[in-house]
This record gives C-alpha cells, structure tokens and sequence, in this order.
C-alpha cells in the first residue's frame, strides 16, 4: 500500500504537485462534507451515486474542492469522504445547539425538524479515516462527469434522528426530564441569520448560523447512508449515537462550558 496523506484541502494543491511526480505517490484523502452532494432525495438517506446537488456556498466549495482533487486521479490514488454533521470535545459550535435546552429546556428547531438528519462523532470519523486509508477504493476518470462514484464515501452514525428527537437524546445527555422543541418560522430563520451575518462582517468572523446556513436548515433532509462504508470496509460507529451525545454533554461539563 503506498503511503498516506491527510492535507488541509486549502493547502492541497502543492501537495498534489509534489506526490505527483513521485513514483510512488502517496493516497490522498480528501475529507468533504455531505454538503456537497446535497441534501437527501425524496423518501430516502441520499447515497453515493445520487446527481450532487450542493444549495449553499459551503457545499458548492466543497464539490469544487472535489472535483480539483479528481484532475490528479489518474496520477495518485485518491478517495473522498463525505462526512455530515461532526460533533465532539473542542466543538463550540454544536454547543450552540446544546445551551438553550440546558438553560431553558428549550430546544430550536428549522423548517425541517421532522426530517431525518444524520451526525457522526469525530472519534468515529476518524476510524472511517483510516479504514478509507488502508482499503478504501479511489477515484476513476469518470469521478468528475458524476458517471462513477466508486471511492467516495458517506459516513454517518446508523440513526438518523429527527431535529425534534435530537433535542429529546440531548435533554437525556442532560439529565432533564423534558424538552419543548419549537419550529422557527422562515422568517425567523431569515431575520436571524441577516443579523448574524451582519455582525460577523462587523467583527470578521463568520457567525455559526448566517445565510448559508439558513439555506441548508431550509433544504432538506441532511441525511446519508453508510451502507457503502460498511458494507466495503467494516465501518461501524464503536458507540451509539446517545452515548456519544452523553459523552459530549460530559466534556462541555468538565470544561465549564455548561454547568454541572
């Protein structure tokens, strides 16, 4: 097997040049985001071979950074992975997701709530990581015309809970008896994510919630399959979903970030 390289995909391109040439070149992984292909198809988790269809700017920069990698294929081994919503330790972003039901036992939901949508722990994207690494299949000529999807890769926790009832397993991580899930309005969602990108701009750095992400919480179901991941290499998450929400909800705990 040749070696194996894991490069930030904004400093992908020089790498790219030097392991090109080499005679040996290693295998690029290309973490992506299930963005880039777009949300699920009507009545199922959306699957590698489905057409992409990114609907926000992240998504649609997360396909080209894809499809730059396919220009190298027919040079070095290459293969994509397309992970959905990541959660774990240093995360402050889904605690943003996490204080308002721990503080007010409120939990705020998009247009979508009763949609499936699908998560992965960072422990786990690791394993997927490696097991991609060492048997994963690689991209082929034809990656780019979306004619072939073989070495791409969903992967995600085997359940796909609605937003409603992911609020109800973090009121469980939380120890709190119940949770009421209320559903923004789109104008809500719209006037939020204005005053978000407004202040973001002011302070330059992009709020967590701003106009590309109100897109996304209007557009889906956000929710894949992994039977390829698992099927082909073993995959499997080495904890449940729940437990890894518990252990989550511990970490913000021992750091201060929510109370104890």
């Amino acid at each position: 097997m040749p070696p194996i390289c894991f490069v930030p995909i904004r400093k992908a391109q020089q790498h790219w040049q030097r392991c090109v040439p080499q005679s040996t070149p290693p295998k690029l992984i290309v973490v992506s985001s299930l963005a880039a292909a777009g949300p699920a198809l009507t009545g199922r988790l959306r699957r590698e071979e489905d057409p992409v269809s990114p609907v926000s700017r992240y998504g649609a920069s997360k396909r080209r950074a894809e499809l730059e990698a396919a220009r190298f294929a027919q040079h070095m081994p290459i293969s994509i992975v397309r992970p959905p919503i990541v959660f774990g330790p240093h995360d402050t972003e889904f605690l943003e997701m996490v204080k308002p039901i721990s503080q007010f036992g409120v939990h705020l939901a998009p247009l979508t709530h009763s949609q499936p949508i699908s998560l992965i722990a960072a422990e786990d994207v690791a394993v997927a990581l490696k097991l991609v690494a060492e048997q994963g299949q690689t991209l082929n000529c034809e990656f780019a015309s979306g004619a072939d999807s073989r070495g791409v890769y969903f992967v995600a926790a085997e359940q796909t809970p609605s937003f409603a009832e992911l609020g109800d397993m973090l009121a469980k991580a939380l120890e709190k008896r119940t949770v009421r899930t209320v559903q923004a309005s789109r104008w809500l969602i719209n006037t939020t994510a204005s005053v978000n990108e407004a202040w973001g701009r002011i302070r330059r750095r992009p709020h967590i919630f701003n106009w590309d992400k109100a897109r996304e919480a209007q557009n889906g179901p956000w929710a894949c399959s992994s039977q390829r991941i698992r099927s082909e290499l073993g995959f499997s998450c080495t904890k449940r979903l729940q437990l890894r929400l518990n252990d989550l909800v511990a970490w913000y705990r021992d750091t201060g970030a929510l109370p104890k």
